[in-house]
């Protein structure tokens, strides 16, 4: 998998916000429909924080799940962060 997909319905998203509204994004994991949820793609839901960016309209978190791959989420600031 490469690029970044939606939170809300795991399409892949070209720009800055999915077809469907969200932006909301993730990357360097799966997209599980039945759970409409994303994890690591060797299944595994566990790992550390290793990184956090504050933005002014999003914050993102770096993940490294137990298996090593880092895992990337951004989220849409919807109120101010100070």
């Amino acid at each position: 998998m490469s690029g970044w997909y939606c939170q809300k319905c795991g399409k892949e998203v070209p720009g800055k916000a999915c077809e469907c509204g969200s932006e909301d994004i993730f990357a360097g994991a799966v997209w599980n429909e039945k759970e409409k949820s994303f994890k690591c793609e060797c299944g595994r839901t566990t790992g550390i924080g290793v990184m956090h960016m504050d933005g002014d309209d999003f914050y993102r978190n770096i993940y490294e799940c137990d298996c090593g791959n880092c895992i990337m989420v951004q989220n849409k600031r919807t109120d101010g962060w100070f």
